[in-house]
């Protein structure tokens, strides 16, 4: 089995530009230290400067465009991967494209049954019924959990009919009994209800720092009905005083070395289940301090590649 590295260089279902610049930097530096292959075919790309400004009362921004991109580039390349034997290492701009990557693997698989492992400072578990923002990349669990619930915003059916195509690129909904959080937050009112209505396993950045190992034991129990696992991380689940090169930056997060021995042990840990890992939201724009961001992203895309060399692609 190879790891094969799946770039998806789209930032619009985000609140800031960029990040696909950060796919492309990332794609090209783990191509060059050969740290997986990358097809041409396995780069995808939205233009952003061809794509009009949505407006700023629109709940469900770009959802045509974005459905067209992530039905048709993102989740039919996953699932060609995953049935050539590969090990998807996903670069995406922006989070939303983890709701085609999950439904691909799905599609890919059928008689398996997917957990995640979702570690972020956000639940990204609002529709565009619920959001303030309209953003779609935060929304990628509640399409792939099959949430409806009517909340404050009224979209158009045009767009509803998007959202639920959204939801069903895979004709089974993930449960949420198979979704495990690392480090949220920053959480919405609908989205905490979202998550007490169903239970989902929350691990807060106070349980992470004080007892990680004891999360993760508890990690293995809530995925023990898991047959594969998906791992996705949003670089914003880092301090915003460690780290600024994201759209979305929130304080009291882990620092570098703590995500590092997290998704070490998660590897170690899960070897045998995990079907792919996805990096997020990194946008070399922004902050004040670029350069030692860029080098920290790199840092940590060397730890992660040299544990799945070790643990997971070599079980596959």
């Amino acid at each position: 089995m190879a790891l094969e590295i799946l770039g998806i260089a789209s930032d619009i279902a985000g609140g800031k530009l960029g990040a696909a610049d950060g796919v492309a930097l990332l794609s090209a530096y783990m191509a060059n230290q050969k740290l997986g292959i990358l097809y041409n075919q396995n780069y995808l790309a939205l233009a952003s400067k061809e794509v009009q400004p949505a407006m700023h009362d629109d709940y469900a921004k770009h959802i045509a465009l974005l459905y067209d991109c992530l039905y048709n580039k993102v989740a039919q390349r996953i699932m060609a991967m995953v049935h050539n034997n590969a090990f998807p290492f996903v670069l995406s701009g922006d989070h939303s494209s983890a709701l085609a990557a999950v439904q691909g693997i799905q599609n890919a698989l059928p008689n398996e049954t997917i957990g995640i492992i979702w570690i972020d400072a956000h639940a990204d578990i609002h529709t565009p019924l619920s959001t303030f923002s309209g953003n779609l990349h935060g929304m990628p669990l509640a399409a792939l959990i099959g949430h409806k619930a009517a909340n404050k915003n009224i979209i158009s059916d045009t767009q509803m009919h998007y959202w639920e195509k959204l939801s069903s690129i895979a004709p089974d909904s993930i449960q949420p009994k198979n979704i495990v959080y690392c480090g949220v937050r920053s959480l919405e009112q609908a989205e905490q209800d979202v998550i007490d209505s169903h239970n989902i396993c929350v691990f807060d950045i106070a349980q992470l720092q004080q007892n990680m190992l004891d999360c993760i034991y508890k990690m293995q129990q809530q995925l023990s009905q898991s047959t594969k696992i998906y791992i996705s991380v949003d670089i914003d689940v880092l301090d915003c005083g460690i780290f600024e090169s994201t759209g979305c930056n929130e304080p009291n997060g882990l620092s570098m070395q703590e995500l590092m021995m997290l998704v070490v042990n998660i590897i170690e840990t899960f070897q045998h289940k995990i079907i792919a890992f996805e990096l997020s939201e990194f946008n070399p724009r922004l902050g004040n301090k670029k350069e030692e961001d860029r080098i920290m992203v790199q840092d940590f895309l060397h730890k992660v590649v040299e544990s799945l060399q070790k643990h997971v692609i070599v079980c596959k």
